[in-house]
């Protein structure tokens, strides 16, 4: 018996055999040409019997899974028609250097893969697998080899990849599928969307997995702790089957909380908003209740292509998101990009140390064309329902000042031209550095609500790289340096009446919900599908205790202290 831990991706429980998808590697050469334009038309030819193909597969996904899954393959098309990101950059690149078509497609759509790969959104990082997803299709058209066959499962499949692509799981049979577990991606890949679509469970980021499992063996998959288990023994099998049973019951019970407010037993009110970093997060927002959107990372709107949107595009994106929420908070954090999140028509220098280098305010207070450009387009969806906007990586006070008078030059551009928008828009900033917090008396009076970025936060305060597995007992956001700086933040921000969240992981930690509120917080931001988890976490504590208890965690010395106050308090 073997476990793995990966990312949970889909709440359930499921006891399947395992099937092991495996792909060959694709391999490209840049061999030359003796007709440029003949082989342009050879890839012109591709592409149209590409996209009919893909037209097949979101019509069997439309009727195997359901509509909104089959949206999923509209955005493969969109890639395809995609002139200034893919059909004209690669076409020139035949032309102008003699290459064949395979490695022109190759060559520019692994370009856009890799910058998306970069972003800090994780829904963006996904997508950089639709990308390889369509340009493999297109390679394999191109060489003349048959579209992939249906693949023929056990019965209670449970299919292991190192990753799935969109064109995969249209082939897989659905009738059969227990479950998903991959080596890569996250809560918002397309394995993970249909997973939840259909109810069953799944585990991405499982690394290693593979080395590991062997088709036929008798599995054991939990979507809700990213756990996996080969080869069970009878008894941890028994175990998992009375747990299945437990969550069954606590996920019908859980739904029950979607329409319900968050207020606790002694009447304080607290707002429960999502983390949206895409059309998708915004769908699964609606449907899990969340009362606004807590953090709208607009990545997804700049990246994906080889020059900035134009303001049009970025309106037509908010109308959507506007119409989704009719009226509630939408909290808008302008452009969060840098050295170690590029962008291909973004240039900036190359650093050592990018997570202390140029990101978040100081690239768009460089690039003032582009942030001009974001500006303007969230104003003009102020007159369609409550956006507000907020900065990332504010460090100083003269930072916000900076961004407001461009804000300001922007109203004025605006109302010269008579368009219309909200001039009392409100404007927060992000706190994730020791500095924005330790200088809230500052910034309390310059912004008008602030947002806690506990992961940039924490890694700030600790001096230690989120992503370092050796450094992960230091990286925790119930460090007492950590909680000493939220509380800071919010009492500075309350003496002057503004308003505090918290939109990192500690925002839906059940552990961390009681003490978040005891130490004050305003409104929770989160994965959409927490949001019913902390909901009910919420209506079941008082504020009175969760301040008291919140009293004693500020003078613990350490991480233990901390955990061992709040052992409990978090339970649902």
């Amino acid at each position: 018996m073997k476990r793995f831990k990966g990312v949970p991706a889909s709440r359930g429980i499921s006891f399947g055999t395992a099937y092991v998808y495996r792909k060959e590697e694709l391999r490209v050469k840049a061999e030359r040409v003796d007709d440029p334009d003949k082989e342009v038309e050879r890839f012109k030819r591709a592409l149209s019997e590409v996209k009919s193909y893909l037209l097949g597969l979101r019509d069997k996904v439309r009727v195997e899974v359901g509509e909104e899954e089959a949206e999923i393959y509209d955005a493969l098309l969109l890639i395809l028609d995609d002139e200034s990101s893919f059909v004209n950059p690669t076409i020139e690149l035949i032309t102008e250097q003699g290459v064949c078509a395979e490695y022109a497609v190759h060559k520019v759509l692994e370009d856009v893969a890799c910058t998306l790969e970069g972003l800090e959104s994780e829904y963006m990082r996904q997508r950089a697998l639709d990308i390889r997803d369509v340009k493999e299709l297109i390679i394999k058209n191109l060489r003349g080899e048959a579209e992939p066959l249906a693949r023929e499962l056990p019965e209670d499949a449970v299919v292991f990849a190192v990753e799935l692509g969109p064109s995969d799981i249209a082939g897989l049979d659905k009738r059969r599928l227990a479950g998903f577990v991959t080596e890569k991606g996250g809560v918002t890949s397309h394995p993970a969307i249909i997973a939840r679509s259909m109810g069953i469970p799944a585990v991405m980021g499982a690394k290693g997995v593979l080395q590991a499992v062997k088709p036929g063996i008798r599995v054991i998959v939990d979507g809700g702790s990213g756990e996996v288990v080969i080869d069970p023994s009878p008894a941890v099998v028994e175990r998992y089957r009375l747990r299945a049973i437990r969550e069954k019951e606590e996920a019908a019970l859980l739904m029950e909380y979607v329409e319900l407010p968050a207020v606790t037993s002694d009447g304080f009110k607290i707002g429960v908003y999502a983390n949206v970093g895409g059309k998708d997060d915004v769908d699964l927002a609606v449907k899990y209740g969340a009362e606004g959107i807590g953090l709208l990372r607009t990545e997804f709107m700049f990246a994906d292509r080889s020059s900035p949107p134009a303001e049009d595009e970025l309106v037509a994106e908010f109308k959507y998101i506007a119409e989704r929420f009719r009226g509630k908070p939408v909290i808008v954090r302008t452009l969060d990009v840098g050295c170690d999140k590029p962008l291909p028509y973004i240039r900036l220098p190359a650093e050592d140390n990018p997570f202390l280098g140029v990101r978040g305010i100081r690239v768009t207070l460089r690039h003032k064309d582009i942030f001009k450009l974001q500006l303007k387009a969230i104003l003009k969806a102020t007159v369609m329902g409550d956006f507000r906007i907020m900065f990332p990586m504010i460090t100083v006070p003269e930072e916000l000042s900076q961004a407001r008078a461009l804000l300001e030059e922007c109203m004025g551009e605006l109302s010269s031209q008579g368009v219309s928008y909200r001039r009392d828009v409100k404007v927060g900033i992000m706190v994730e550095t020791p500095s924005a917090a330790l200088l809230m008396d500052l910034f309390a009076d310059l912004a008008d609500f602030f947002s806690i970025g506990t992961n940039d936060l924490t890694q700030y305060v600790m001096a230690a790289d989120r992503g370092n597995a050796e450094l992960s007992a230091l990286y925790s956001p119930f460090q007492p340096a950590v909680l000493k700086l939220i509380a800071i933040t919010v009492e500075k921000a309350h003496e002057r009446g503004k308003e505090v969240g918290v939109c990192g992981e500690m925002a839906s930690d059940p552990r961390a919900i009681p003490l978040l509120v005891g130490l004050g917080v305003d409104e929770l931001s989160m994965n959409p599908m927490e949001i019913p988890r902390a909901k009910k976490i919420i209506r079941g504590m008082s504020k009175d205790s969760a301040e008291k208890m919140a009293a004693k965690v500020l003078k613990a010395k350490n991480v233990g202290e901390v955990l061992k106050i709040l052992r409990g308090s978090g339970k649902v």
